[in-house]
């Protein structure tokens, strides 16, 4: 079960999340400040949050990409893409066992490209990548 309202019955991490409720805010093992918020401030500091940095976002202007509106929480797991560097190295900038607030959107230059958005308390990740979840690219990584 969640505290965030997030529909664990169709996700498909069930396999290793023991549910925000049953772990005390710690689903994949370290600790949510998602739930940390809720357990806090209930859902009304979580949504003032959200909605300070949906703001941050959308400040970016990010050419392409439309306005966010809503953050939904996301496993590391699932949104933890490697982003080649200049190097030639791979690396990728998450955590697989922390939860993090994000979304995707289309982009309007290319209808094969999407932007995903994934944002923690101190930070902003924005990429663009094909709608397969590949061949990603950053586009900002802005500490908070």
């Amino acid at each position: 079960m969640s505290l965030c309202g997030a529909q664990c019955h169709q996700c498909s991490q069930q396999n290793i999340c023991q549910g925000c409720k049953t772990t005390g805010g710690q689903p994949f093992g370290k600790p949510c400040f998602i739930a940390r918020y809720i357990q806090l401030g209930g859902t009304e500091a979580l949504d003032a949050f959200k909605t300070q940095l949906i703001a941050e976002i959308n400040q970016l202007n990010i050419p392409g990409m439309p306005h966010v509106t809503d953050l939904t929480a996301l496993n590391g797991r699932l949104v933890n893409l490697p982003y080649l560097l200049p190097s030639g190295q791979k690396v990728a900038f998450l955590d697989n066992d922390q939860v993090y607030l994000g979304t995707k959107l289309p982009c309007a230059f290319d209808e094969h490209r999407i932007f995903g958005v994934m944002a923690g308390m101190d930070f902003i990740l924005i990429c663009s990548c094909d709608d397969q979840w590949t061949d990603p690219e950053l586009v900002v990584y802005k500490k908070r």
